[in-house]
């Protein structure tokens, strides 16, 4: 009866069918995090185009659409100079954020 390992309760597997077993855990986990890394680019993504959208959007409406807040008799509009740089701003960020996400993959 020595000639066969003490198994403890286990099964003793065969070392070619071990080494498969362990090969697929290993292109399993590898599956796993390439499907985890491709969803982390694919919510990163669509974050950006939102924020971009959202900051190019309040940006251009401070700068064209509503730059200018009071009026004065003989002058006529002035423009809100707190107004413009906030369009300024949201603009310029959201330029910035447009090249994040034109940024290439590696």
């Amino acid at each position: 009866m020595r000639d066969r390992p003490e198994s403890r309760g286990f099964h003793t597997v065969p070392p070619d069918v071990a080494e498969a077993r362990r090969q697929e855990r290993a292109a399993q986990r590898e599956r796993e995090q390439r499907e985890a890394e491709e969803r982390t680019q694919l919510v990163r993504r669509y974050s950006l185009a939102i924020a971009r959208a959202l900051f190019m959007a309040s940006g251009l409406y401070f700068l064209l659409v509503n730059p200018s807040e009071s009026t004065v008799e003989g002058i006529g509009r002035i423009a809100n100079l707190h107004r413009l740089t906030l369009g300024e701003t949201f603009t310029i960020t959201g330029a910035i954020l447009s090249g994040f996400a034109w940024r290439p993959k590696a």
